[in-house]
């Protein structure tokens, strides 16, 4: 009897190893312990164990960056930026482009290391162009010269190039000794108007033209400039947030709703300003390319009319005050220029000379009565103001 209870316990525990052994996982779960295939695929879980606190930063391999190959590369002495170092010698061209509302957009822009915006007669501003980095292919529309246009061109002791000017402009030119690349006094060779766009607007050249010209007149080919002092990467400036600025050279009225402003808006991700005109993103007629900068200036300089025409007088010799934008941020600054071939230098707050973020500069020209005006020049710091 009692083998017969044994059997009876053995046979129960086999049916109860069976049924548990035949039980498989819910459709969607997955079995703790996977089964054992016998293949040479099977999968194996190992347990670590690692104490945390035992880890330190020499147990981290640490990924080196590629390194930068700047063989045959120097620094641009106009951006800070590495170029081809062939060019680094170039004699820089500086060129007045028209800016009527019938020029735009203007051809060669983007290849330019420094932009210059300036008031001239009626309200109506002009750019000047500084180009040593890289050349335009195509420039245009080219305008006329002003004697506080060329008190910044002597900065660079360049090729000048413009069509024409004022009379003490064109006075300046010959008396300064500039290396003029005039379009009333050069051939077809060297300015030729295009089609689509009216004259005067439509006056245009590119870099290889004028550099032929010039040396057919004998010109230098090599200088020597002074220039600003540049950081060796994009960083910031320790100052306030700007995430964007508009500089208002002609207020609105009932006939012209937009009149004309211009502005920057910033780039986290390229940390460039781009620039707007009128609150419009602003291409380059060459290829469409938008404009953009890692720096901008706004410079406040005394204005004042001189005559029936509205001609100006721009006090860009001297001091005074101004903003510097760059990587986001904005600081107060300062310039001075001691005579008109000297460098335009910038300073903090505490008299020490800015060095600027590598890379490409526009500077916009104020009057120095719109100082701190918000109705002529404002700043957007990306704060939203409480109502």
């Amino acid at each position: 009897m009692a083998n017969i209870k044994k059997l009876l316990i053995v046979g129960l525990m086999i049916s109860l190893l069976a049924v548990l052994g035949g039980c498989s996982p819910k459709s969607g779960q997955a079995s703790e312990t996977p089964a054992d295939s016998g293949t040479a695929n099977d999968t194996k879980t190992v347990e670590i164990n690692t104490d945390e606190d035992s880890l330190s930063l020499d147990d981290v391999t640490e990924v080196e960056e590629p390194a930068i190959d700047l063989t045959g590369k120097a620094k641009a002495p106009l951006t800070g930026l590495y170029v081809d170092e062939s060019l680094i010698g170039q004699r820089p061209i500086v060129a007045m482009l028209d800016n009527h509302f019938g020029a735009r957009p203007q051809a060669g822009l983007k290849d330019a290391d420094i932009i210059y915006e300036i008031l001239a007669e009626g309200n109506i501003t002009r750019y000047m162009a500084v180009f040593q980095s890289a050349m335009p292919e195509n420039l245009g529309p080219i305008r006329s010269a002003r004697p506080y246009y060329i008190s910044r061109a002597l900065e660079y002791d360049p090729y000048y190039v413009h069509v024409g000017g004022s009379e003490q402009a064109k006075k300046d030119i010959k008396a300064l000794n500039m290396a003029d690349i005039d379009g009333l006094s050069s051939g077809s060779n060297v300015f030729w108007r295009l089609k689509h766009k009216r004259i005067p607007h439509n006056m245009y050249s590119n870099a290889s033209v004028i550099i032929k010209e010039g040396d057919r007149k004998g010109y230098r080919t090599e200088v020597s400039y002074d220039t600003l002092k540049f950081k060796d990467a994009v960083e910031s400036i320790n100052g306030s947030a700007c995430i964007g600025l508009d500089v208002i050279y002609i207020q609105p009225t009932t006939r012209d709703k937009d009149g004309y402003h211009v502005g920057f808006v910033y780039n986290e991700e390229t940390k460039l300003y781009e620039r707007l005109v009128n609150g419009k993103p602003y291409s380059d007629e060459n290829d469409g390319t938008e404009l953009a900068v890692t720096n901008v200036i706004v410079q406040y300089a005394s204005h004042k009319v001189l005559d029936s025409e509205g001609r100006l007088e721009v006090g860009i010799i001297g001091s005074g005050d101004g903003y510097y934008i760059s990587a986001g941020e904005i600081i107060k600054m300062t310039w001075k220029k001691a005579d008109r071939s000297s460098l335009t230098r910038y300073y903090n707050e505490n008299g020490e000379e800015l060095a600027l973020n590598p890379g490409k500069s526009w500077i916009q020209v104020v009057p120095s009565t719109r100082y701190n005006d918000e109705n002529w020049v404002k700043f957007d710091s990306g704060e939203v103001e409480a109502e």
